[in-house]
């Protein structure tokens, strides 16, 4: 590809339609026509070449002509927002805005892994067949062989992730609170669409990217969960549908202004996330203090490529749910904590009064002892 002149400048983005990371890279390059090509990481090649770089297999990888790489869905919207200018900014230009883009792209990001995970494996009468073929390794131009998509390969498959999905909290037992709080989540969508075409406003920004990782990846594309917000919130299907496609700076206008209608959505990520961040907080905390002798730069595990630090438990909608503790996430919750912290006088009190009506002041004061960045594609403690 890099020696075709047709895609001279034109960046390869490694991943897969089914990624909810992918998802969110994806919406970016379609609403700012972003020149790229697509290319499956179920190859030899991503393997081969791309998982060296970065020390793991994880995407999404966006790659530049030139070879230089860049890991991680956010830290590639950032980038890519950075390396030219864009109708549409991926970062509002004020504080309060961004503080609430940073908080939705935390909990878009992670808090909807339940709901994301549960409705991909656990619906193997409605979703197995489209996830045979969608998990199945492509030819370049993106058909799926006979045989690759072979159900019964998948089914084995369905059977690990639906272990897996347990270490988000997902079981028999809170598979209805689950259930409720993805048809919550889209009550809430829907009330807002009716008033505005995007989540802050007339344009796209982070927060929108971040909600298309599980709405569209997941729960847009799946089968199952797709006809339940195909059915019950059609407004939210026809965001979906905008983020997909290029935005004419004829459509958009300034963030509206009012940020009545988004209290709903704030309460339901105060409801469904805030828990889980105090209890993965307060592990963190425990664990840097059992190893306080760690070296900076490195994240203390035994696999250096690994993201889980241990398991917590917390009481999630009537439940004592336990999760796996990432670092990641303290990663993104630092961009909120340092954007409030960096704010004026006259924005750090829009931003409490905001968070303190919705419940998230602890997203705001939560903190991790030691921060955490990203050196070699890998988290790592400061």
């Amino acid at each position: 590809m890099m020696d075709d002149p047709e895609s001279a400048g034109r960046l390869t983005l490694w991943g897969m339609d089914a990624s909810l990371y992918t998802a969110k890279v994806l919406s970016y390059c379609f609403v700012n026509s972003v020149p790229f090509d697509l290319k499956s990481a179920q190859t030899q090649e991503f393997e081969r070449r791309i998982v060296p770089q970065i020390g793991r297999w994880i995407i999404p990888v966006v790659e530049w002509p030139d070879g230089t790489i860049c890991q991680d869905s956010s830290d590639i919207l950032h980038w890519l927002d950075g390396s030219s200018e864009h109708p549409h900014p991926l970062l509002p230009p004020n504080a309060p805005e961004l503080a609430l883009s940073f908080a939705l792209d935390l909990f878009a990001s992670e808090g909807l892994l339940r709901p994301a995970m549960h409705y991909r494996w656990n619906f193997d009468d409605d979703n197995l067949h489209f996830i045979a073929t969608d998990f199945a390794p492509r030819d370049e131009i993106g058909l799926v062989s006979q045989h690759a998509g072979s159900e019964e390969r998948v089914l084995q498959m369905s059977r690990r992730m639906r272990k897996a999905t347990t270490r988000f909290g997902v079981n028999e037992q809170t598979a209805a609170a689950v259930e409720q709080s993805y048809i919550d989540l889209l009550d809430v969508l829907e009330e807002l669409f009716t008033n505005r075409p995007f989540i802050l406003g007339c344009w796209p920004t982070l927060a929108d990217y971040a909600l298309m990782g599980p709405l569209y990846a997941h729960l847009g594309r799946d089968p199952h969960p797709s006809s339940i917000l195909k059915s019950r919130a059609p407004r939210v299907w026809h965001w979906i549908e905008r983020m997909l496609r290029p935005v004419s700076v004829k459509e958009v206008s300034e963030i509206a202004s009012s940020k009545e209608d988004l209290i709903p959505l704030l309460g339901l990520v105060a409801q469904d996330f805030v828990p889980e961040i105090r209890a993965h907080v307060g592990f963190a905390n425990d664990w840097l203090q059992k190893n306080a002798s760690i070296e900076p730069g490195t994240n203390g595990l035994r696999h250096p490529g690994a993201r889980v630090m241990g398991f917590t438990s917390f009481a999630w909608r009537g439940h004592q749910i336990i999760t796996s503790v990432m670092m990641y996430r303290f990663y993104l919750l630092q961009k909120l904590q340092e954007t409030y912290d960096g704010a004026s006088v006259e924005d750090k009190e829009a931003i409490d009064h905001m968070f303190d009506r919705s419940g998230l002041s602890a997203l705001l004061s939560e903190r991790v002892s030691r921060r955490v960045v990203r050196n070699n594609h890998l988290e790592v403690w400061e």
